[in-house]
């Protein structure tokens, strides 16, 4: 037997399955790696790793292009090169997780028709299948390998703080409950900015564990929570500060609860929380949630039931069906379910899961936003073996979407749709398009509004703020603020003389007006007007998000929105209302969003005295994560004198000569995009 896989950037996905195949006595003839352009350094160092610890097992490496058409460098596709491989007698185990979902999905239905083996790793253990046409023939369950030097060959940049002790709390917690610390764990590892507590290979992860508020080291500063809790959310989300290692597992241990609640709302699903207050911690219960947090749990359809269909009234009345999985990161299920606009729609989703759950209520509690008639929800575990026993759709139009979802999910979904002839697409963001597979028609790529996108994934929303229509009522006023600025940048006005110095620019002029409601006002006159404008600047920076929506908006935003706060949750809420009686607490403050076509913005607006930039950036990009790890941060300071830059996380940072100038924002949003892009 053959042992074939995608080589994505995600190395664990691709070693586990050998070590577990050869630990159980099913050693491969041949290792057959299939990497791109981009990850032949990684099959690279895996092939060297391998023939190190395997001095008889053969190892090739094909490259193979990216999409599914032969590339520039003349590679084939992954599906053509698996058809060279599949009528050996010798057979093929092919990996389901390597690669992108639509490489696998397209590999997949190239291997239907021939008896072959499918092997899916996943945190609680290795699946070994044997498929043929859509039937399930045989399955085995594999214990987890054991660890590996995962920082090493991943190569993570971190660091190992031998002077720093285990935090006490977790030192307490492992010795009451009767923990043992897991076999080659680390203690103490940097990552990034972030220090975590242990570290240790999981099998087919790497689980970070961390205690917050963190010990406070001698000679430092107080412990900022806020600050703190944005550095592990941050990095949990982003791929590339973790060499792209995909299966790792952030938990977060607090007592804290307005910690917890932000690391769920806002983490998108990457970063684990075990809220451990008082009462908790020294209950059995408490044990047993430590307990749970060191083993590995096999995902299955759990005690979920299937969901009735529930009318909506977005549909399109022609009886099509789409299937799609709905996952812990929501956005391609959203990017589905707006892109291909059915009449019905069935989610599969796995039981228990909190992220999941939440999700799944907000679909049902908002069924008027959604563009369907109707909507279902259909169990099936991590692996997706269930999809196979589901019933096919009656009539023709049904169509299945693979990319959200696990790859576990996106296999067996691809061959139940084979099996009842049915289209299978896949979303190619950067494309902006949801091609067919593997060949067919092309849908173009859509998202929801923000407003939209909040209600759909039971975001708790206390006001949000003004939209595009309500901007566009004040054009004359945001137009002489514009034709100011403009004029300042021209003629090298020191822009921290506005708004208490009156200028005179040539063909614009303005002069600050006394107001009784401590409200600024300024008065704008340009060349060619009859009357000046009268412009209103409150305390609290409204005017200022207001001029920077109104920019985009002029840039072509298709959805702008101004001062959009989030609330608590209602448990949150009423303990934060105990302590500020009188007072409705909103937890975020979003200062614009906006949405191009298929991509959110998200801009932190900031008027009065530049502060820290580090920080503000860092609050854009926590922003920008409760619309999905692919939203774009960016931060507007009037003051900022100099063009835009770009901070070291990918976050433009730019000020009033740019702003004033909306050609130039158009192309940083451009820039803002492709550099986010590198980022992820």
């Amino acid at each position: 037997m053959k042992y074939v896989s995608l080589m994505g950037t995600q190395m664990l996905a691709v070693l586990n399955p050998i070590l577990a195949l050869v630990e159980n006595g099913k050693r491969p003839e041949k290792v057959i790696l299939l990497p791109t352009g981009k990850t032949l350094p990684l099959a690279g160092r895996l092939e060297n790793y391998l023939r190190e610890g395997f001095k008889d097992l053969a190892v090739e490496i094909h490259p193979v292009s990216m999409s599914l058409e032969t590339d520039r460098q003349g590679n084939p596709p992954a599906p053509e090169k698996i058809a060279e491989f599949s009528d050996d007698a010798e057979g093929i185990c092919f990996n389901a997780a390597g690669g992108m979902n639509f490489q696998i999905a397209a590999c997949a239905e190239r291997l239907f028709a021939v008896d072959s083996h499918f092997i899916y790793p996943e945190s609680g253990g290795i699946h070994l299948f044997r498929l043929h046409r859509g039937e399930l023939k045989a399955q085995e369950t594999f214990p987890l390998p054991g660890p590996v030097d995962v920082l090493r060959l991943q190569g993570i940049e971190h660091k190992i703080l031998s002077d720093r002790q285990m935090h006490p709390f977790l030192q307490k917690s492992l010795k009451e409950c009767g923990i043992s610390s897991p076999k080659n764990a680390v203690f103490n590892l940097r990552v990034g900015d972030v220090f975590f507590d242990l570290a240790w290979n999981r099998g087919n992860e790497m689980k970070f564990l961390l205690v917050i508020p963190p010990l406070r080291r001698p000679g430092r500063a107080p412990v900022n929570l806020l600050k703190e809790t944005r550095k592990v959310i941050n990095l949990s989300l982003n791929r590339s500060r973790f060499s792209e290692l995909y299966h790792r597992d952030i938990t977060v241990i607090t007592e804290i609860d307005d910690v917890a609640e932000r690391l769920m709302t806002e983490g998108g699903g990457k970063a684990d929380c075990l809220l451990m207050d008082p009462h908790t911690r020294n209950s059995p219960f408490g044990c047993l949630k430590m307990q749970r947090l060191f083993e590995g749990v096999i995902g299955s359809a759990g005690e979920g039931g299937t969901v009735p269909e529930t009318a909506g009234s977005g549909g399109k009345g022609d009886g099509s069906v789409l299937y799609a999985a709905l996952g812990t990161e929501i956005m391609p299920s959203l990017t589905a379910l707006w892109s291909h606009r059915p009449d019905r729609v069935c989610f599969l989703y796995t039981p228990g899961d909190p992220q999941i759950e939440r999700y799944k209520s907000a679909f049902l509690a908002e069924m008027k936003i959604l563009p369907a008639s109707t909507v279902s929800f259909q169990p099936v575990g991590i692996t997706g073996k269930e999809i196979l026993e589901m019933p096919p759709p009656s009539g023709p139009g049904g169509v299945v979407n693979i990319t959200p979802g696990t790859k576990g999910q996106a296999l067996f979904l691809t061959h139940w749709a084979r099996l009842h002839s049915m289209k299978i697409h896949s979303i190619l963001a950067p494309a902006r398009m949801l091609p067919e597979i593997p060949k067919g028609d092309t849908i173009p790529l859509r998202i929801p509004p923000p407003v939209a996108y909040l209600k759909a994934t039971g975001t708790r929303v206390i006001d949000y703020g003004e939209d595009k229509g309500s901007l566009m009522k004040r054009e004359a006023e945001m137009a002489a603020l514009l034709k100011l600025f403009r004029g300042m940048a021209d003629a090298g006005e020191d822009i921290s003389g506005f708004p208490k110095k009156a200028m005179d620019l040539g063909g614009v002029r303005s002069k600050p007006l006394k107001d009784r409601n401590r409200d600024r006002r300024v008065s704008i006159w340009a060349q060619g007007w009859e009357t000046p404008a009268e412009c209103i600047l409150d305390e609290k920076d409204e005017w200022f998000e207001r001029l920077v929506g109104f920019v985009l908006v002029q840039c072509g935003a298709d959805d702008v929105q101004i001062r959009i706060r989030t609330l608590w949750s209602p448990e949150a809420e009423a303990r934060l209302q105990k302590k500020y009686p009188g007072n409705r607490p909103f937890k975020t403050d979003i200062d614009v969003a906006a949405r191009f076509e298929e991509n959110y913005y998200i801009i932190s607006c900031k008027s009065g005295k530049k502060s820290r930039v580090g920080d503000t950036a860092a609050e854009a990009d926590a922003q920008a994560r409760i619309f999905g790890r692919f939203t774009i941060p960016m931060v507007c300071f009037l003051r900022h004198k100099s063009e835009p830059n770009n901070q070291s996380n990918g976050i433009y940072v730019f000020g009033y000569k740019t702003l004033a100038d909306p050609p130039a924002v158009k192309e940083l949003l451009q820039n803002a995009l492709r550099e986010r892009r590198k980022t992820l």
